[in-house]
């Protein structure tokens, strides 16, 4: 139904609509008591007349008016006026975070306060036993004052009433309900799309693909039916956020990895757990703070890496010839290769590194910490391209990988998994695209072979050996 401006419900004063979805009808109103503007939602007559449909608006009402939180909606009021149900809520200026994906990427600073106000809220409903269970971006209101708030409450249950049966009532609702997106499915956690019992993990399952979503500005779970997307949440992983999005942090990765994972028992157990996460990864990130490593620095404050980079390297060559000695499996012509790469770099760069030098204002570098403190680097096995904008160095944990970090954001991934054997001789190709590096297996000692690997990740090309 369509109210026309200066319709009258109770004491509120139609003005405009806003929207309308599957189980609702928004309009802008005014209390004509207190003079100020609210949002109303109504229940359509065609739906009134269905039971199930009036259960999950009185719900709605019901979940809401439980909850007083900062990022939950705000309800004011309720109502039945010519035969009309109503709710009255805080009228919120901004869009939905559906909205705001269609401009562009989201930031990691706005990501991270979106996540934890939005874990926040649901850590308030959860402790008082309601499950949103329909939670996604197009439920995530963002004002213009940049807080987040949880809207739509109509799916909401109490804990206690979660049961199969309970499920298959308003499971169907969500796929044919009209104005209701196909992609809602895309959010369901495993559980619910197998319509079993649920309970407040799924929210989080829910939440990690809001966060995937607004990281990537790609779905994990996507389809043309909703039958791929069931079979893709219940049976298939997504790609790390990390290989879509490159400058996402590590740590984020985690997180949202986490809180997707299928066996609920797996993921975050509570929301107050992955509000600490994103609280803890934001001040962290705002403040610059990373995990101490004595053993990896950079350089900043108008010195860029690669004005320093030719000295450092005559240092860490001088190691790996060190370590190569030390490793019986060496031949002399790798030995004799080594040098004349050593000897080579040092006449290069002799000049350009004294007149550099010459140039720093050595009250104005600063430290900055680029490896966790707990991880052992091979010296032997490091370098930073020459725009001075990745690190790649080799990782001792037992056995080495080679990893890859964005210096800027701190974002890292494994561009060589775990292996045995010995790495040396990293460097970047010369527009930095590509990590090479040696590799000695030690089931066949003898054998040095190079290889060559995309600096974001992907296929290990063998080049010589």
């Amino acid at each position: 139904m369509d109210l026309l401006p200066g319709l009258k419900l109770g004491p509120y004063e139609i003005m405009a609509p806003l929207g309308a979805g599957g189980m609702g009808e928004v309009y802008r109103a005014r209390d004509t008591r207190l003079g100020r503007v609210v949002a109303l939602k109504i229940l359509p007559q065609h739906l009134s007349e269905r039971p199930e449909s009036r259960e999950r608006f009185e719900r709605e009402g019901r979940a809401i008016s439980s909850l007083n939180h900062p990022n939950v909606c705000h309800l004011y009021d309720v109502g039945v006026d010519q035969g009309i149900s109503y709710l009255v809520m805080e009228y919120l200026e901004g869009e939905t975070l559906a909205d705001r994906l269609r401009k562009g990427p989201v930031a990691l600073e706005q990501v991270l306060r979106y996540g934890a106000e939005v874990a926040d809220a649901l850590d308030c409903a959860h402790r008082r036993g309601i499950i949103h269970r329909d939670l996604k971006s197009a439920n995530i209101f963002v004002t213009v004052h940049g807080e987040c708030k949880v809207l739509d409450f109509g799916l909401a249950k109490q804990d206690e009433e979660s049961s199969p049966d309970a499920e298959t009532l308003t499971l169907p609702e969500v796929l044919t309900s009209p104005g209701t997106a196909v992609g809602t499915v895309a959010y369901m956690s495993p559980e619910q799309a197998r319509g079993e019992s649920m309970d407040a993990r799924s929210d989080i399952f829910s939440l990690g693909a809001v966060l995937y979503e607004i990281s990537t500005g790609k779905l994990p779970f996507n389809g043309k039916t909703s039958a791929v997307v069931f079979k893709a949440i219940m049976d298939e992983t997504p790609a790390s956020p990390v290989r879509l999005n490159a400058l996402i942090p590590v740590k984020l990765d985690e997180i949202i990895m986490k809180a997707l994972e299928k066996d609920p028992d797996l993921r975050y157990q509570t929301a107050a757990e992955i509000r600490g996460d994103l609280k803890r990864m934001k001040r962290d990130t705002t403040s610059g703070k990373t995990e101490a490593d004595p053993s990896s620095v950079s350089i900043s404050s108008g010195v860029s890496a690669a004005d320093i980079l030719p000295r450092k390297r005559s240092s860490s060559s001088s190691v790996l010839l060190a370590e190569a000695r030390r490793h019986k499996g060496l031949t002399i012509g790798a030995t004799v290769a080594a040098l004349l790469l050593v000897g080579a770099a040092i006449v290069g760069v002799h000049n350009l590194v004294y007149k550099a030098v010459d140039a720093i204002d050595t009250q104005k570098i600063t430290l900055q910490q680029l490896t966790n403190h707990r991880q052992v680097v091979s010296s032997s096995g490091i370098a930073v391209s020459s725009d001075g904008k990745w690190l790649a160095y080799v990782k001792r944990e037992g056995e080495r990988s080679l990893r890859v970090r964005q210096i800027a954001t701190g974002s890292e991934i494994s561009v060589v998994p775990a292996q045995s054997g010995l790495f040396f001789g990293v460097t970047f190709s010369p527009d930095g695209s590509r990590v090479l590096f040696s590799h000695t297996d030690p089931a066949n000692p003898n054998t040095n072979i190079l290889y060559a690997v995309p600096t974001l990740g992907g296929p290990t090309h063998r080049l010589v050996g």
